[in-house]
């Protein structure tokens, strides 16, 4: 007996389909149908990528050799009290023309060794729901996560949609247990926040040295021109006063801070590596 017998076998009769154990037996069935088979390759409500892009195979695949409802296949849908809803294929044993039934046949048998049918049908099928999942979720995620972060949050008001989605689409997906991919915010936010970095301009008010002559450094170059600081403080610290305790005043708040270079105003942040940088929305 070959594969596809096997499989023939193992499908149920109409009369005798129930999705559980829990249901009635041969729900819709009539005398009719009763006896067609009831394909092993169903949807519902809560089933995954694979499963739908496998559905709809399956359904273009017979539909190529007769439309749906015809003498040799039909779909039924029901609602169900644990999924929603599911819909099966039913398949006539007995008429003269097999095509139908041995299509449907080998399709099952070939799930068997392998869980895809159509790896182009499945990429679309992500490509589809990952757009979905950036408009109704990862966007307003990234915004949260800007709104958090201490260089980016001020200019949370200035970010445009296609540049978070252009960095969510720079991101390797991950998937959640309906295949459905994602990007974790989390685990990618350096990258995101590095893709969005790219629409700014930048420079360095201070190099990395110790915080005292760090500062110092930046009030001699930007005195006249530092915002967030109060006047006594920035004199002090310009003709070297108390210098530690200014020093540390300032650098406490220094994300805080607004400088003007070129008639522009400018954000400050203390970036990673130490240095004293300044950051503006290139627009």
């Amino acid at each position: 007996m070959n594969s596809i017998e096997q499989i023939k076998k193992t499908l149920q009769t109409f009369i005798e389909f129930q999705p559980t154990g829990f249901d009635e037996k041969g729900k819709g069935a009539d005398f009719e149908n009763r006896d067609w088979l009831v394909s092993s390759i169903q949807l519902n409500r809560d089933s995954g990528l694979i499963e739908k892009s496998n559905w709809l195979t399956f359904i273009d695949d017979l539909g190529a050799l007769e439309p749906e409802g015809g003498h040799h296949w039909e779909i039924h849908r029901f609602g169900h009290w644990a999924c929603g809803w599911f819909e099966i294929v039913i398949l006539n044993p007995n008429s003269r023309d097999s095509r139908v039934l041995d299509q449907a046949l080998k399709l099952e048998s070939a799930l068997q060794e392998y869980p895809i049918w159509s790896e182009d049908r499945l990429e679309r099928l992500e490509l589809e729901s990952f757009n979905d999942w950036v408009d109704d979720m990862g966007v307003s995620e990234v915004c949260n996560k800007i709104e958090d972060d201490d260089v980016l949050s001020p200019f949370h008001n200035q970010f445009k949609d296609s540049d978070i989605i252009y960095a969510l689409n720079e991101c390797e997906w991950s998937y959640n247990d309906h295949h459905e991919p994602y990007v974790d915010i989390e685990e990618n936010w350096d990258q995101i926040k590095q893709e969005l970095l790219n629409e700014f301009e930048f420079e360095t008010l201070s190099p990395p040295c110790n915080g005292s002559n760090q500062v110092f450094y930046f009030v001699q170059s930007f005195y006249k021109d530092i915002i967030g600081v109060d006047q006594e403080t920035l004199s002090d610290v310009f003709i070297g006063k108390d210098l530690y305790r200014n020093s540390e005043k300032i650098l406490e708040n220094f994300n805080d801070l607004k400088v003007i270079i070129s008639d522009k105003v400018w954000n400050c942040f203390k970036d990673s590596s130490g240095s004293l940088e300044a950051i503006r929305y290139n627009i």
